[in-house]
């Protein structure tokens, strides 16, 4: 009686590594084209059609506070309150006044930024445009409206400039091709992976007789060119004297089969075998020709090998139980023989 439970089939990894040998060339594509896709998106965005180049000039000064009535410098001066001045009209539009070709007040607003990085009494200013000739215009007006803003605050006693304004440099992005390529190729690799791990878990081939074996629970003769083929149909034929070949789906020349089988018999100098040997259609196309199975002593599904026919394995066991018809083996046919000598290793097969 045939039983099949496949949440109890056990992962078959070595079968499983052999499938991922031969479709290593879909990994590599994956690679490649993962690589490419997010690495070239990422060239295009960043460097091919990314933003115009930028300019920057950094300026820095020390701020000297005034003394309060109680003889305590003004220090409330924080980075988000210079932050905010920064862009006043006070700081802003006495910048203008002192450029010989004053720019658009909201350039200026957009090209200005101040931060103090630790000490309240250093101010760093920034300037960044996409014009070489700009940046240092606007930074060299923003260095003279600094210190005058000093000179009209009470809390500012005097702003000494640290660094003063020289030239603007070119600001350098920060572009990781590399790494998006490398990215990409990872993607494409553990997507690939995890795609093949997919396919292979929900096919129900059987590329194998180990794996008709395991999932069925019938004996599995080997294929038509294993070396085990003989002796067992030998074997057989001690206690069943006529034998039915009976295929899996119609389309499977049947004629062909048996006349393997008995080339192969003859070869041996076992045609004695069986004093019959029958070769009768697909029981699920035609399910009157299982009357006719009861005549025989056993019978063979033929089962074609990687052709993801599981289902149709189960209907057709599933018809032959209810009609109390008992398989006594299987035969896998058109097998990979280049398959059965990897996993199972040299000296399975006679061709």
């Amino acid at each position: 009686m045939w039983d099949l439970n496949y949440s109890q089939e056990p992962m078959d990894w070595k079968l499983l590594a052999i499938h991922l040998m031969k479709k290593i060339w879909i990994i590599v594509a994956s690679v490649l084209v993962g690589a490419l896709l997010v690495g070239g998106i990422y060239f295009l965005v960043k460097v091919v059609f990314g933003p115009a180049k930028e300019y920057q000039s950094v300026s820095k000064y020390y701020i000297d506070f005034a003394l309060d009535e109680n003889g305590e410098a003004y220090e409330y001066f924080n980075q988000y309150t210079w932050e905010d001045l920064i862009k006043t009209d006070a700081i802003i539009e006495y910048a203008r006044e002192q450029m010989e070709e004053p720019l658009e007040k909201e350039k200026m607003l957009e090209a200005v930024s101040a931060t103090l990085l630790s000490d309240t009494r250093v101010l760093t200013a920034y300037v960044t445009t996409n014009s070489e000739t700009d940046t240092l215009a606007i930074a060299k007006a923003l260095e003279l409206s600094i210190i005058h803003f000093g000179e009209q605050q009470k809390e500012i006693s005097q702003i000494n400039i640290l660094t003063a304004v020289s030239n603007a440099q070119q600001v350098i992005a920060d572009i990781r091709t590399l790494r998006a390529f490398i990215l990409g190729g990872v993607l494409g690799l553990f997507l690939s992976l995890i795609g093949l791990l997919l396919i292979y878990v929900w096919d129900d081939s059987i590329y194998i007789p180990a794996t008709f074996e395991r999932r069925y629970h019938i004996p599995m003769l080997g294929t038509i060119y294993s070396k085990e083929l003989i002796p067992n149909l030998t074997f057989l034929g001690k206690d069943c004297k006529t034998i039915a070949f009976v295929p899996i789906d119609e389309d499977l020349e049947i004629t062909y089969v048996i006349q393997e089988i008995e080339e192969e018999l003859e070869a041996e100098a076992k045609e004695d075998a069986f004093t019959k040997v029958l070769g009768i259609g697909s029981v699920v196309s035609d399910p009157s020709r299982s009357e006719s199975l009861r005549e025989v002593d056993g019978i063979i599904l033929v089962v074609r090998a990687a052709d993801h026919n599981g289902k149709l394995i189960e209907k057709t066991l599933s018809l032959l139980s209810k009609q109390e018809i008992n398989i006594k083996a299987a035969l896998l046919w058109e097998a990979d023989e280049a398959l059965q000598k990897c996993y199972y290793g040299r000296g399975v097969s006679r061709a």
